[in-house]
């Protein structure tokens, strides 16, 4: 019987590693108000069903090198991007990245589980990891996250934007995200809104996703390549 990939297919990012798709803070009953996984989940999309635990099984080291190209012409492969760290999977982690370091995939990450930085910052595979902030109370406290940029180099601070005043609000980040998917409560951003506030408010170089993936743009066409 075959075991499924904990890597899938990513619209966005092209590949994701994610041993769960079940995260700590749903495992918590703690979701996060604006889970652009669950939106998803709530529209039958099949790589957003939740699962509790899928092995690495040296999926990378298959790669083709038009691959790994690939990949890190768009930043690098993604983890969690369906779900996020728990100390459960380090030994699955560690192979990944051991893997990925062995055939020069760079690794971006983004996370709202500090401990993950802790542990695996210094890795070699690792490009940059983006620490999650928003300004309900869902993301990482923004103390924690400013501590963790100032300590560890490879740090950034992500931005969840769910209606303008958060741009100033959140201004100490690095990297700001639009809230873009079909979530109930809040703001959903269009591409071309997207582009027009992040002029209005002077963040154009700092904006994730301005791509259009309705046209099958993805982090290729990025211009930021989150920060690395």
């Amino acid at each position: 019987m075959k075991i499924e990939s904990c890597i899938s297919k990513n619209q966005k990012t092209i590949k994701s590693f994610d041993c769960t798709s079940n995260c700590p803070k749903r495992r918590a009953h703690n979701e996060c108000k604006y889970c652009y996984v669950s939106a998803a989940r709530r529209k039958g999309w099949k790589p957003k069903f939740v699962y509790d635990y899928k092995p690495y099984q040296h999926e990378v080291l298959r790669y083709k090198k038009v691959t790994i190209d690939k990949l890190n012409k768009a930043g690098g492969i993604r983890m969690f991007s369906f779900g996020d760290y728990m100390k459960e999977h380090d030994n699955d982690i560690k192979m990944f990245l051991d893997d990925c370091e062995t055939i020069k995939l760079k690794v971006k990450t983004i996370t709202k589980q500090v401990s993950f930085i802790d542990k695996y910052h210094e890795h070699k595979a690792i490009a940059v990891i983006h620490i999650s902030v928003d300004t309900i109370g869902c993301g990482v406290p923004h103390d924690v996250a400013k501590a963790y940029r100032a300590k560890y180099d490879k740090v950034r601070i992500r931005a969840v934007i769910l209606q303008d005043s958060d741009i100033i609000d959140l201004s100490f980040s690095d990297v700001y995200t639009y809230n873009h998917a079909s979530n109930v409560g809040f703001h959903r951003y269009g591409t071309a809104e997207r582009i027009e506030k992040s002029k209005e408010y002077g963040i154009l170089k700092k904006t994730c996703c301005l791509i259009d993936m309705e046209k099958g743009e993805n982090c290729t066409n990025c211009r930021v390549k989150c920060s690395i």
